[in-house]
């Protein structure tokens, strides 16, 4: 299908299955650093272990993209009537990709727009009007569609392919869009805005060599001092944190490290998270590198506050084999494996986020910048790269009470996982893994429902949890 071709149509059916949690239960490799979190989420898998855990499966999707092997999605309301429905871009790595958007109450298909290349795909309000539009770069192109219909509003050809994308709110109340685009010696950080998608304004950073990526990559939008409009963070030749405001102009840089073949320090490995991490009420700014550094700088001053390492245990037998020099040893011992996406939580009931984030280590943290400490740790038997994400399911051993859980999954496991410690409270069966994962009240019932999109399957489905256990553990 070409670009800007859209069609309508969706497969959708409904099943309901029930799971013995003793057959799914599974406690991982757990380190608690806080024993009353371990205690409390040690209660609420014990609530349902003597009973079942329903999985009620409301919905499946076949999307039919062929060699389809990454795909990602997010919520948007694109048809303004107040409930979200799912946009999910799907493709065969850096060759092609899809953009479809799902009604999710029934999974049906509302619209579809095949892309040549790699897709990155967000909404926004930019028009004012009912429901969001749907802002696409694939290649060199730019698009804007109605939420609602699919339908192409603006587009254009750019200068390079685009690297990154984003929505900044500017001083007046003004919604722009903001790109990376990648050119042969320079990239260029872009803000355009409607109608016709005129350039705002324009950063030019030229190439350095970098063996880590050139130019400007891992945008994020965010409102750091909480004036209301937002400030752009961006990382500049692969180790340097750059803040600019919504008009362009120079707030604060930081360099996050080395970044040598050997031993890569500052080398960003994910887009920077905005929260409160040290409990002052403002907001810091964390990055994840490919050397395993975990590190938090001021929001206001981009000054480093913390710098905490993960992953350096995977190194431990290579470090035991005395035959390798001893200077590669050395830089070996000082690096960890790369840091995941991160999503600011509150895990430990104590002021300030957590962040919790998968390592290349195999491994799922929550980490405590303001203690610089690991509150737990989890083996989920595979790389999570996807930040997790907060879901409130209904928990019956609790009388029916709203508990958070976290999600976090692979290509083959989707767990939900006690806040408190990363317990692993239930799993998907084995063999159902995810690409990405969303939440939202599928069946509108005020409890929260996950939606699985695989690439591997090819499908999107909603899955509805229910802890039940006997009356007489009640």
């Amino acid at each position: 299908m070409a670009v800007g071709e859209c069609s309508a149509g969706g497969v959708a059916r409904r099943s309901t299955c029930v799971i013995t949690v003793a057959a799914i239960l599974c406690a991982g490799a757990l380190t608690a650093a806080q024993p009353d979190a371990r205690a409390g989420a040690s209660a609420a898998a014990a609530q349902v272990d003597a009973g079942v855990v329903t999985m009620d499966k409301l919905w499946v999707t076949s999307l039919d993209i062929p060699g389809a092997n990454i795909a990602n999605a997010l919520l948007a309301d694109l048809n303004g009537d107040g409930a979200s429905e799912a946009l999910v871009t799907m493709g065969k790595g850096r060759e092609s990709s899809t953009v479809v958007a799902l009604d999710l109450e029934s999974g049906a298909e509302i619209w579809r727009v095949a892309h040549a290349d790699p897709a990155n795909s967000l909404t926004a309000d930019l028009l004012a009007s009912p429901g969001e539009e749907v802002v696409t770069c694939s290649g060199n192109r730019i698009l804007v569609q109605n939420g609602a219909t699919g339908e192409i509003l603006a587009g254009r050809e750019l200068l390079g392919k685009v690297r990154g994308i984003g929505v900044v709110q500017t001083t007046s109340g003004e919604q722009l869009i903001a790109l990376t685009v990648c050119g042969d010696e320079s990239d260029d950080l872009v803000a355009m805005g409607l109608p016709g998608l005129a350039v705002r304004w324009r950063r030019t950073v030229a190439h350095d060599g970098s063996a880590f990526g050139d130019g400007v990559s891992k945008l994020m939008c965010a409102d750091i001092d909480g004036d209301g409009a937002s400030e752009i963070l961006f990382v500049e030749n692969a180790n340097v944190l750059r803040c600019v405001s919504s008009a362009g102009e120079d707030l604060w840089s930081t360099k996050l490290g080395d970044k040598g073949r050997m031993y890569p320090e500052g080398v960003a490995s994910n887009p920077p998270v905005v929260a409160d991490l040290t409990g002052d009420g403002y907001n810091e700014v964390a990055v994840g590198c490919f050397a395993g550094a975990l590190v938090v700088l001021d929001g206001e001053t981009g000054d480093e506050l913390v710098r905490m390492r993960f992953g350096n245990e995977s190194h431990k037998e290579v470090l035991a084999k005395r035959r390798f020099p001893r200077f590669i040893r050395n830089a070996i011992a000082r690096t960890g494996e790369p840091i995941g996406e991160m999503v600011p939580i509150e895990v430990d009931g104590s002021t300030g986020s957590e962040l919790v984030f998968g390592c290349s280590d195999g491994l799922l943290y929550a980490a405590a910048p303001k203690w610089e400490k690991r509150v737990w740790e989890l083996d989920t038997g595979g790389d999570v790269y996807d930040a997790p994400v907060l879901v409130e399911l209904a928990d019956a051993g609790s009388g029916g009470d709203i508990v958070p859980y976290l999600v976090a999954w692979h290509e083959r496991r989707v767990g939900v996982l006690a806040l408190g410690t990363g317990e692993e409270i239930v799993a998907l069966p084995d063999g159902v893994g995810a690409s990405d994962v969303l939440v939202y009240d599928v069946n509108d019932d005020g409890r929260d429902d996950l939606i699985i999109v695989s690439a591997s399957a090819q499908s999107v489905m909603a899955v509805e949890f229910r802890a039940v256990v006997d009356e007489g553990e009640r």
